[in-house]
């Protein structure tokens, strides 16, 4: 066990810069041996160990596509201690369930973990722990608290800077552009992603890359510029293509279903939202799932399916209900369009009934539809 805990500690700083594929397939080699240790660490009581491990692979999962498998590691190692202890590896350990459970869309969990990953850096005066909460935090806070999100990023981005540490300013800044993009401020959202975008191009990092052109498409599909956001989300394609996929593909797919069904694409909207919705399910992930039903929902509506439309929507609202996950802003006041043109078509009883058939739809026969 203390093997594989080294392991991990040595490959945890190369898996947050480019190098990291290289790293993740390493591990992967050994992945057997981690589960074993981790295991066993658990089963010994082993908080301090089973938190180290935990906090080192904190950006293991992501490329793999198995972001809920380590939000599940997180939980467990935090729960072995009976009185948790005030230690560096607790307070790694809750960033990483707190930023895993985020990318998962359980935001209450990953508030919860992130508040006290920051207390714990604060009490034990780790200024650089302590800004890469906060790079996250943001984004956590940002529907209820837009004020205190920003102060948190930009406290954030002065220390990493100060510091002179790239890989994280950029990141910093990739979340300062979509802590924005929320607030519906385009012009800082616009200046985040690019400044991130060129700093992970100097770092040759693809990966990272590709996930801030995502998020620039997004930026211009919100903007009403389909072509440039199709252009942008098909780059970033073409890089996490050439790279393997990753957890990021599948929001990928989704946003390039969107843009397709707006431009009277619709069989290719259906290939994306599918290949996404399948993706989303191997990863756990039950915001993707209910964002990808309505995203079908809309390509129902466009083709005259009402019916079918109205029962997906209603799919995708108990599925965010089931999960407590609050969606977006803009893609909730999105499929309140949708459900209202829905309603106007068919009248309030039909839609009524198909909107209460598929609330109780399981997600097998939510696909099948």
């Amino acid at each position: 066990a203390n093997a594989y805990v080294a392991l991990a500690e040595a490959a945890g700083p190369e898996l947050e810069g480019a190098g990291r594929l290289a790293w993740v397939r390493r591990l992967a080699r050994d992945q057997e041996n981690l589960h074993a240790a981790f295991d066993w660490l658990v089963g010994q009581g082993e908080t301090e160990l089973s938190c180290r491990l935990v906090g080192a692979l904190t950006w293991f999962w992501y490329p793999q596509g198995k972001v809920h498998e380590g939000r599940e590691w997180a939980e467990r190692a935090l729960g072995v201690a009976r009185a948790p202890e005030r230690s560096s590896a607790r307070a790694k350990a809750l960033f990483t369930a707190g930023q895993l459970a985020f990318n998962l869309g359980e935001e209450s969990l990953a508030r919860r973990r992130l508040e006290a990953s920051a207390s714990l850096f604060q009490e034990l005066g780790d200024d650089v722990g302590l800004a890469r909460v906060r790079v996250h935090l943001g984004l956590v806070v940002v529907q209820d608290e837009p004020f205190a999100a920003r102060a948190l990023d930009e406290e954030a981005l002065a220390v990493l800077r100060r510091l002179g540490d790239t890989p994280w300013t950029a990141l910093a800044l990739l979340c300062s552009g979509r802590r924005a993009a929320l607030s519906d401020d385009t012009t800082s959202a616009q200046d985040g992603f690019m400044g991130s975008l060129a700093l992970y191009r100097a770092l040759g990092d693809a990966q990272m890359a590709a996930e801030v052109l995502n998020a620039l498409g997004d930026l211009a599909r919100t903007t009403g510029d389909d072509d440039r956001a199709a252009a942008l989300y098909s780059e970033s394609l073409k890089l996490l293509r050439q790279l393997g996929g990753g957890s990021g593909l599948p929001g990928l797919l989704q946003n390039l279903g969107h843009v397709a069904r707006r431009r009277g694409e619709h069989r290719r909207s259906l290939d994306c939202f599918s290949e996404a919705l399948a993706l989303f399910r191997a990863h756990g992930d039950r915001r993707g799932v209910a964002e990808c039903l309505g995203g079908v929902a809309t390509v129902a509506l466009a083709v005259g399916q009402f019916e079918r439309a109205a029962r997906l929507l209603g799919a995708m609202a108990a599925f965010l209900e089931a999960g407590e996950i609050v969606a977006v802003p803009a893609i909730a006041r999105e499929q309140a369009r949708h459900a209202a043109t829905a309603r106007a078509r068919l009248g309030a009883g039909k839609f009524a009934a198909a909107w209460a058939a598929g609330r109780a739809m399981s997600i097998n026969r939510a696909r099948a539809e």
